[in-house]
């Protein structure tokens, strides 16, 4: 059972103890409220033989194409460098931006890519501007397809030189070893005469194997060359051709929904801090009271009760109505607990006076 002391000091401290159950919830509501965004979306087909690896690795057998290429446009858009060119296209910061500027503007958007089937991924991006969110994910897109044939290009740069690096050492040496050969054929003439001679001769067969297996190494880095080369002059055309947006990005009209959940979660947690603060305050009133306001105070105590203030009633009508009538109740209980409480006892000369009836007091 509440004890009778905690509702009065309820009643007593109404006002103090509504402050944090209102304040606590609309403070929160106000600084920590789900702000408004405008959420736009690409939708793009992307290929296998887009040729990934020159961004994040070898495409592997076990993976979509969808989810090989969204996975590397999520980690470029990790990278600092990335995020500047994408907000340097957007016009969002100025080139030479600091990075703490950067990180600034990109904590108020949001981009990213999911894959929506086996060659399907959705880029989207998110910001308080309709504009902004389409013009991010069309500067992802434009971005990305850069950096991929600008690492396309660095990729196959470095692979010609090595090649043609290789090629050097690998035709010097085929050139010493037709040298060799040529030296065997004018020291031994009968050796390239086609006749049983040459065919069993092993020193001739030695060098002439060892000439054909350079002339191999040499015809192989070749076409190495070739095919860097190749692959350098046709990374934009092998972007465009397996990097196509088939639903382009459009500024939204309406902002993203949010969730009741969402919207309520916070202000509730508030509310419930509030009310946890209020019931704290009526419990330390409570405990910290040692008034005598009724005779149920005295019954631990053992004293005599010499008199009782009755109760003052409501009223008739509305006055009396629960809860109104409860709250009148307490509080005109309040009011004659404090006016019972101002009576002193009269001095010595005052009741004398009183009594003998010379200072008209009684």
């Amino acid at each position: 059972m509440i004890p009778r002391k905690i509702i009065e000091a309820f009643f007593r401290r109404l006002w103090l103890i509504a402050v944090p159950v209102v304040l606590v919830p609309l403070a929160v509501f106000l600084l920590v409220r789900p702000e408004t965004e405008y959420q736009s979306t690409a939708t793009v087909w992307v290929d296998r033989s887009l040729g990934g690896a020159a961004l994040i690795g070898e495409v592997s057998q076990w993976t979509t194409p969808a989810e090989h290429q969204s996975t590397a446009v999520n980690e470029m858009l990790s990278t600092d460098r990335f995020r500047k060119a994408v907000l340097t296209r957007a016009e969002l910061v100025d080139g030479d931006a600091s990075r703490t500027e950067v990180a600034r503007v990109w904590r108020l958007v949001s981009v990213g890519a999911a894959e929506r089937g086996s060659n399907l991924i959705a880029v989207t991006a998110r910001s308080p501007d309709p504009d902004v969110s389409a013009t991010l994910v069309d500067a992802t897109i434009v971005e990305f397809g850069e950096r991929f044939s600008t690492e396309v290009t660095r990729t196959a740069t470095a692979e010609i030189e090595h090649y043609e690096e290789q090629l050097v050492l690998a035709e010097e040496e085929l050139q010493e070893r037709e040298g060799a050969l040529r030296e065997y054929i004018r020291a031994n003439p009968e050796v390239a005469s086609g006749d049983a001679v040459g065919a069993t001769d092993l020193n001739y067969r030695t060098l002439v194997n060892q000439v054909e297996q350079q002339l191999s190494l040499v015809n192989e880095l070749n076409e190495s060359v070739q095919s860097a080369e190749r692959q350098m002059a046709s990374a934009p055309q092998a972007f465009s051709s397996g990097f196509i947006v088939q639903d382009p990005p459009e500024a939204p009209n309406n902002p993203v929904p949010t969730s009741i959940v969402e919207r309520s979660g916070m202000p509730l947690a508030g509310l419930a801090l509030g009310m946890a603060i209020s019931m704290t305050y009526l419990y330390l009133s409570y405990r910290t009271d040692h008034t005598v306001r009724s005779a149920e105070d005295l019954g631990s105590l053992g004293l005599p009760v010499l008199g009782t203030v009755p109760e003052l009633q409501p009223g008739r009508g509305l006055a009396a109505r629960f809860p109104l009538g409860t709250l009148l109740r307490w509080r005109r209980r309040d009011f004659a607990w404090s006016a019972a409480s101002a009576i002193t006892e009269a001095p010595p000369e005052r009741q004398k006076g009183g009594r003998d009836g010379r200072n008209g007091h009684g």
